[in-house]
């Protein structure tokens, strides 16, 4: 008689528990004392599904329907960044040689494909005073002297306006220091690869250093617009 009052006492979860196991087992096992079985160990033991699977599990004329199949697999996404080089040279008055470069950046890559290549360099100048100079730069796979008209627009290049009313002291003891950077995506062989910093000054006198160069493998290179302003 006790058990017969602590089923009609069940609350209503567990008793919506109940009706969801009937309809799940398809009428696989017979009301009455199988489900007052079920019913009141659902309710001694808090009112959850899991604890009224676990409950129907100890009745052997329950059964369960089958799992169902698992799903396709979705499409692998593109893969990252796989391989980075970089390097550093920290010379204190590197200038450019006679074909334009002022530092050489090797590496070897496992494939062909795209580098996202980036310089980070120091640049001190001294001007003429009164007179107006500039600093260019260019990242490139061979060597050339970036002597462009100023505002050129150019891969991988960086322009530096000097005012001529700057103070770098005209010779004297110090100079004004440029922290500068260019970078852009170029194309990359399986095996060996060089590429250049190239440098050129119009001012009275210009020193690079340190120099630092990285290049991180990219998948592509796709085309891209920007405009200013």
């Amino acid at each position: 008689m006790r058990r017969v009052l602590q089923a009609r006492s069940a609350p209503a979860t567990a008793l919506g528990i109940l009706a969801l196991i009937v309809a799940g087992a398809g009428g696989a096992y017979a009301a009455g004392t199988s489900a007052q079985k079920i019913t009141v160990c659902v309710h001694r033991h808090g009112g959850t599904l899991y604890r009224a699977r676990r409950c129907a599990r100890r009745d052997s004329k329950l059964t369960w329907n089958a799992r169902g199949q698992q799903g396709a697999t979705g499409n692998a996404g593109s893969p990252g960044a796989t391989t980075g080089w970089t390097g550093e040279v920290y010379p204190s008055n590197a200038v450019p040689q006679g074909d334009g470069h002022v530092a050489t950046f090797k590496f070897t890559s496992p494939a062909a494909g795209f580098v996202d290549l980036t310089a980070q360099f120091a640049v001190r100048v001294h001007n003429t005073a009164g007179v107006d100079c500039h600093v260019q730069n260019q990242i490139a796979a061979t060597p050339s002297i970036p002597n462009f008209t100023p505002g050129t627009t150019l891969r991988g290049y960086m322009d530096n306006w000097i005012n001529g009313n700057l103070p770098t002291e005209n010779g004297g003891g110090t100079y004004l220091g440029l922290d500068e950077s260019a970078s852009d995506i170029l194309p990359v062989v399986a095996g060996a690869n060089t590429f250049f910093l190239n440098g050129h000054s119009d001012c009275l006198g210009a020193f690079w250093g340190p120099i630092t160069f990285t290049a991180l493998s990219v998948n592509s290179n796709p085309t891209a617009t920007l405009t200013a302003p």
